[in-house]
């Protein structure tokens, strides 16, 4: 697995498979024939409903409604992310970005085309909306949980007082709780299946688990 590969598999991991348009291999190493001269990578990344409203970038990602800025004042972070040969475009968005995005990305950089600036800023936004239009991996959880499984992540939530990370002992929440040890085994699977948060087991110490979009979640929760 090359540098690329592992760091779409992370941000898969981290983000949801929603959300990652595509990764690139970025910086000198993109102009070499060897792709084990590539020693940046970053992502292409939707937003989630939260970040609609924040206008600030993230300095580990790019996001995709600063890409039309990027493309006009020549950015080489743009540049790179766009033109790089060495790229994974997700599956789930592979159509839509060679239709609007790849297909005249050479063109982008090559002139100030107002006409293709006008149709990157509509094919973004359609990005956009049909990226709304699938299930966040909170909302294919919710699914499939069983109602038992329900009431103990809203306890969970609860419990650990708004944060997104916490650690829960099973022996005693199970005391708490009035239910099985299987069914915290089996919600604490189905939360790292659906990529929802990050299970790790510690020992004495219980199970730390870390919320991905904990906002996300709730809003499901309560609905």
């Amino acid at each position: 697995m090359n540098k690329i590969e592992e760091y779409y598999n992370e941000m898969i991991e981290k983000y949801g498979d929603n959300r990652i348009l595509w990764v690139a291999g970025i910086g000198s190493g993109i102009f070499s024939l060897d792709m084990e001269d590539i020693t940046e990578v970053s992502a292409c990344i939707l937003p989630i409903e939260n970040e609609l409203y924040n206008i600030c970038p993230n300095p580990n990602y790019f996001d995709i409604r600063y890409l039309t800025y990027g493309v006009q004042h020549r950015f080489p972070e743009w540049i790179e992310l766009i033109l790089s040969p060495y790229k994974i475009i997700n599956p789930k968005y592979e159509e839509i970005l060679n239709k609007y995005l790849f297909i005249n990305k050479e063109l982008l950089f090559l002139s100030n085309n107002e006409k293709l600036i006008n149709e990157l800023e509509k094919s973004i936004k359609q990005i956009i909306i049909s990226s709304f239009e699938l299930p966040t991996q909170e909302q294919e959880l919710i699914n499939i949980l069983t109602k038992t499984e329900i009431k103990v992540l809203n306890n969970i939530i609860k419990d650990f007082n708004e944060e997104k990370e916490g650690d829960i002992k099973v022996s005693q929440a199970t005391e708490n709780y009035k239910i099985s040890t299987v069914v915290f085994r089996t919600l604490f699977y189905k939360l790292k299946e659906y990529k929802v948060a990050e299970v790790d087991s510690r020992g004495v110490k219980g199970t730390h688990i870390k919320f991905n979009n904990l906002d996300t979640l709730k809003n499901l929760l309560d609905n």
